[in-house]
């Protein structure tokens, strides 16, 4: 915990250069599992849209916005190793609000790679940078301030007999706000479990066992948690399948506290403050992947970085999608979620987080060609924050014209 912000805008130039070293060393270093097939993906973007509350607040301003993105796309396939390199732009442009018109870019990597058939190895990283005012991400609206944002991953997992297996992951993400250094996080998680099949007690079915501990660092808060799972997935005639892991979780935090000086100077005295929460933590999720049709339903609720909050908040999700290809050209979409944030409790007061949204998403989208395509959705949000007193609704029309034109090797 930082107890005097320093309101430079403190990036972390290196995170980046440092994960995609790691990728290209790990790449390079399995030499025996070259891939045997690869694919070069050029593609672009043109969107066109209505939007009647570009800044999701309770004083709407409705504007068009012309948006062209352009990416690259590099795939490895092979027996053993699959990876994949890929970066793009995105500038946009307001017909009214000039202001807002700003270009955005992203990069990524990862990897997966079968090294026996009982060990296996993952690892990706992910950089953007982000200054769209409504960007919505787990449900809420960023608010972006010129935002970067970091994310790594790596995991694996080794098979000790038949059914029994043990793997562990690491995640690590940061966020920095240019214009409001107070929203900046690093978070660090690390989980280590096991997992049994049962498919001597119940047909296609594995248990888990797992162990996970996050650590955020905020500009005016330290926070900790530790979670413990329990949790089981089974699958029905290789279409349906079923999740679930509920257990608990304990959360310390330590936030910067200011007294009133009854004689200034100065006129607060800086102390700090703990607090300290246990709660539920649940992850359920039924899912279905047919011929022609694909659903996806998720429930939980876990302690969660609050991006773009500048401090942690227990999270209750509630998220439906259906994909449905009426025919080798056609294809429709509808997204859903219900969401909740609030601070834990005995958090400082001065940090607290009391809100709730819905989202709605229908698209449908054709095929003109194999490189031509169209796609056409609408978004509603809202938006309830009880603790600011403060409602908001955003109604979002667009029309995307997309190219495609992989080459294959």
């Amino acid at each position: 915990m930082r107890l005097e912000q320093d309101h430079d805008h403190t990036s972390c130039p290196y995170c980046i250069p440092a994960f995609f070293i790691l990728f290209l060393l790990v790449l390079t270093g399995i030499r025996s599992a070259e891939a045997e097939y690869y694919q070069i993906v050029p593609s672009a973007k043109l969107t066109q849209e209505y939007n009647d509350n570009i800044f999701v607040s309770d004083t709407p301003v409705n504007d068009l916005i012309t948006s062209v993105a352009s990416d690259l796309a590099v795939l490895g396939m092979g027996e053993r190793l699959d990876w994949n390199l890929s970066g793009g732009f995105r500038a946009r442009e307001y017909a009214e609000n000039k202001l807002q018109n700003q270009q955005d870019w992203h990069v990524s990597g990862g990897l997966n790679y079968q090294h026996s058939e009982r060990t296996s190895l993952y690892t990706n990283a992910f950089f953007l940078t982000d200054t769209r005012p409504d960007t919505i991400e787990d449900g809420f609206v960023i608010r972006s301030a010129d935002r970067e944002r970091y994310t790594f991953n790596i995991g694996g997992r080794h098979a000790v007999t038949e059914t029994t297996s043990p793997f562990i992951t690491y995640r690590y993400l940061e966020e920095d706000f240019k214009f409001v250094p107070e929203r900046n996080q690093r978070t660090n998680v690390l989980g280590v479990g096991l997992s049994h099949r049962l498919d001597r007690i119940i047909p296609m079915t594995t248990g888990q066992i797992f162990v996970n501990y996050s650590h955020s660092d905020y500009a005016t808060s330290d926070d900790d948690t530790v979670r413990f799972f329990l949790g089981a997935e089974k699958t029905w005639d290789e279409k349906w399948r079923f999740s679930a892991n509920a257990g608990i979780r304990y959360t310390k935090s330590s936030f910067i506290t200011l007294t009133p000086n009854a004689t200034p100077p100065p006129a607060v005295f800086t102390g700090e403050g703990v607090s300290e929460d246990w709660g539920p933590a649940t992850d359920i999720a039924l899912s279905y992947d047919g011929e022609y049709t694909r659903i996806a339903l998720t429930a939980g609720r876990d302690v969660v970085p609050g991006s773009g909050q500048g401090r942690s908040v227990e999270q209750v999700r509630w998220t439906g999608s259906v994909n449905r290809r009426f025919s080798d050209s056609l294809r429709g979409s509808l997204n859903a979620s219900i969401q909740s944030q609030q601070s834990f409790r005995d958090t400082n007061p001065a940090l607290r987080v009391d809100r709730w949204s819905f989202l709605f998403r229908p698209s449908i989208s054709h095929d003109f060609t194999r490189h031509w395509s169209i796609e056409c959705y609408y978004r509603f949000f809202f938006l309830d924050d009880r603790q600011r007193d403060s409602r908001a609704t955003q109604n979002l029309f667009a029309v995307t014209l997309s190219f495609r034109y992989p080459f294959i090797n």
